[in-house]
């Protein structure tokens, strides 16, 4: 049976428990979690927003609204949410219009928080907020509220609401995302729950549902004169082989102002290996118009490349930060080396495989959540000096239609005495998981990987959480070899966790970072249903207590199957070779 770890009630309503390690958009989870209902038609809304703001107080700077159905239920009430604007706006923040379906047992005291967030992956700090008692809402019809205090805003931001109230609510909507087609799937939607947002574009897909809006109210400050950004600041090309090249994701130029934002001339690259696809002749942006270009790497001579390119325009000069590394060829013969996953995926004389059909190893950047193929988690970096922004990593969903069979292998390096092959691994979700760091002299196809120097499952590593690795490479000195971080199960259905990797090494430095590997330890799921998972180094026991402080039974492995454990709250004490720590866990089932 499929364990998943967000509850799902469907009755009158639908109860949301959000658990960091639920899996997102498992076959057709999502249309579970969604009820076929159809409120104003959207005509109406547009007609009622013409009238409203035909005000000349009022600027429609933008506004939202969602097709789509959520409500909260018996304690698990969904009373916090946010939409992000994202449009890079400059001017005054007015307030805010809420279309708000019906609300069922709202109690005489209850109020409607409004809150602008500032931007971020999620919302981020409050910066400001205005209560609206819920006596002055008109329920199926759409609400206007000016904020007594004009909020600034330069740049995106975010627009939610938090409900409080007496008794549990039945059904109360409000949900937000971009109009122009009602079966867009947005990810922009945050819903808090135990204090973390979680993005819920998952779910919300399909067919048109039921139409409410969120709007905001703004008066525009643009500039008279152009004004130039440019989006990202910086690339890194990583390592190309000379003779070769590497083109840049997309750079966005924009004009924030008024006018037309032209560019003079590009500056910079004479005599680099970095090329730019931006023909100025070419650029004409009007008000909040942008252009996208792209740079080239294309190093003739081994060593590292940066250049600083600057983009003359009339609104003022931008500048891009360039590096890159060239190298001979795809066999590596000086040390120290490493690779920590900061340019193109995969880097140069890097080969990923998938004989499982998926879409295998690929490159991630720090902050990203939710994770890919799940509902929670954040992305992180070791904490180590050559960790930069980004790691490798796959997943249950990276994988094949119903297999993991996920290859990632290394260049060649010819190898001298005192080497070790060291490197970080990242777990997150609650399911098993297997790599192996594998060796080949023979060449670099996943069948030529017959020597295994560790084999790892989830129970070696630590949950959400990086670990270090050093592997000894004396033995193989004077052979020309490869490395391959092999990920295998073969039931991604029941199976299948979330593992990365990162900074991996060649150098004669044995030691692996200072983590102390044997206090880390992870007791989950919780609430655990037919298994319980412990992550620990070195472990001796486990003792499952119940509250009455009786010993009701005892372990020496890290998966722990329920079937014959009673119901309620258990307290786990796991005791590894240098500590002994209590965990507090509900078995229900």
């Amino acid at each position: 049976m499929r364990k998943f770890y967000l509850l799902m009630v469907l009755v009158s309503a639908i109860n949301f428990v959000f658990a960091q390690s639920q899996r997102a958009n498992f076959e057709t989870q999502k249309t579970k979690v969604l009820k076929n209902v159809f409120l104003t038609p959207k005509a109406t809304i547009d007609t009622n927003l013409t009238n409203i703001l035909d005000s000349d107080t009022l600027t429609v700077y933008t506004w939202q609204s969602q097709w789509g159905y959520l409500s909260g239920h018996n304690g698990y009430n969904m009373n916090k949410f946010a939409e992000r604007f994202y449009n890079s706006f400059t001017g005054t923040l007015n307030g805010v219009a809420i279309y708000i379906y019906k609300a069922k047992n709202i109690s005489g005291n209850a109020t409607l928080n409004l809150k602008v967030y500032a931007d971020g992956n999620t919302p981020g700090n409050v910066i400001y907020s205005q209560n609206i008692p819920y006596s002055q809402i008109q329920e199926d019809s759409l609400n206007i509220f000016l904020f007594s205090t004009p909020v600034n805003i330069n740049g995106n931001f975010y627009i939610g609401y938090e409900l409080s109230y007496g008794p549990p609510v039945d059904t109360f909507c409000v949900v937000m995302a971009q109009f122009g087609n009602p079966d867009r799937t947005v990810n922009t939607a945050y819903l808090m729950y135990n204090n973390t947002w979680y993005s819920i574009s998952n779910l919300l897909s399909g067919s048109p549902k039921s139409a409410y809006c969120m709007i905001a109210i703004c008066s525009l400050n643009v500039p008279d004169n152009p004004v130039a950004s440019v989006t990202p600041t910086s690339w890194d090309a990583g390592s190309v082989v000379v003779g070769n090249s590497a083109t840049s994701p997309s750079f966005i130029l924009k004009n924030n102002g008024g006018g037309t934002l032209t560019v003079s001339s590009i500056s910079g690259l004479t005599g680099t290996p970095f090329t730019c696809s931006l023909n100025p002749a070419n650029v004409n942006l009007h008000t909040g118009e942008s252009v996208q270009f792209t740079f080239t790497y294309s190093p003739t001579a081994v060593g590292s490349h940066t250049a600083t390119c600057t983009l003359a325009t009339n609104g003022g000069n931008v500048t891009i930060n360039l590096s890159g590394t060239a190298i001979s060829g795809c066999t590596i013969t000086q040390f120290p080396w490493e690779e920590s996953f900061e340019g193109n995926f995969p880097p140069a004389c890097w080969t990923k495989y998938s004989p499982d059909g998926g879409t295998g190893w690929a490159k991630i950047t720090a902050g990203t959540s939710p994770l890919p193929g799940w509902v929670g988690g954040t992305m992180s970096v070791p904490s180590d000096p050559s960790a930069g922004n980004a790691a490798a990593y796959c997943t249950w969903n990276t994988g094949g239609s119903t297999y993991n069979d996920q290859w990632l292998v290394t260049p060649q390096f010819t190898l001298t005495q005192g080497l070790f092959f060291r490197f970080y691994i990242f777990w997150f979700g609650a399911y098993q998981d297997r790599i192996d760091i594998k060796l080949s002299t023979t060449g670099n196809q996943p069948s030529n990987f017959t020597t295994t120097l560790l084999s790892l499952d989830t129970t070696q590593l630590i949950h959400n959480a990086w670990k270090p690795y050093a592997i000894n490479l004396n033995q193989y000195a004077g052979q020309n070899v490869y490395f391959a971080f092999h990920e295998h199960v073969a039931d991604n259905y029941n199976d299948g966790a979330f593992l990365a990797i990162d900074v991996v090494r060649i150098d004669n430095q044995g030691n692996v970072a200072d983590v102390d590997v044997d206090n880390l330890i992870s007791v989950f799921p919780n609430p655990a249903t037919d298994k319980l998972y412990i992550a620990a180094q070195n472990l001796k026991s486990v003792e499952l207590i119940n509250i009455n402080g009786k010993v009701v039974a005892t372990f020496n492995k890290n998966i722990i199957n329920l079937n014959n454990i009673d119901n309620g709250i258990y307290y786990v004490k796991v005791t590894t070779k240098s500590t002994t720590k209590v965990y507090k866990v509900n078995i229900l089932r």
